[in-house]
């Protein structure tokens, strides 16, 4: 990774960084955006408390949290704190998210919607695969479109070919 600011204090006996000022961080799969981060080389991780943006260069998405971690090494951001992740295609708000970089999955953790042109859907956590085109929606479902309303323990849906089961 890359990481760009307008000021830094690194303690180089622990290997922390405090990095301040219009920050960026580029990686292959992702660039972060924020005032101000924590950059640990000995965890592999970058961590902000005050906001971020993160770009998803792949596949287009736009993150956006109060709070987030991401753990170079393993590939994934954990975002908390009125997340939301807008696509082209739908739109995410929920508590928290991880967002796995290589694999392009997203795992909804706490109250979440999901928007799509026609449909909304309201759950307590679950999965979406951008990559394959599929979901898994669970705990306290509601699945609403402009002529129905759908109550369900979970929803599996498979956008390639357009089925669902709850």
């Amino acid at each position: 990774i890359r990481i760009y600011g307008d000021s830094i204090h690194y303690f180089g006996n622990i290997e922390l960084a405090y990095i301040y000022g219009d920050v960026k961080v580029e990686s292959d799969k992702i660039n972060i955006l924020t005032n101000q981060l924590i950059y640990n080389r000995n965890l592999k991780q970058v961590e902000y408390n005050q906001g971020a943006t993160v770009n998803e260069n792949n596949m287009g998405y736009i993150i956006k949290s109060q709070k987030g971690i991401y753990k170079t090494q393993n590939k994934y951001v954990f975002f908390k704190d009125s997340v939301s992740l807008i696509h082209k295609d739908y739109k995410i708000f929920s508590d928290s998210l991880i967002y796995h970089t290589s694999s392009q999955k997203s795992d909804i953790i706490g109250n979440a919607e999901i928007q799509t042109k026609n449909s909304q859907i309201y759950c307590k956590k679950g999965w979406f695969d951008n990559k394959n085109k599929i979901a898994s929606f669970k705990d306290s479902v509601v699945y609403k479109n402009k002529s129905q309303i759908l109550y369900a323990d979970s929803i599996f849906y498979n956008a390639k070919n357009g089925t669902s089961y709850a």
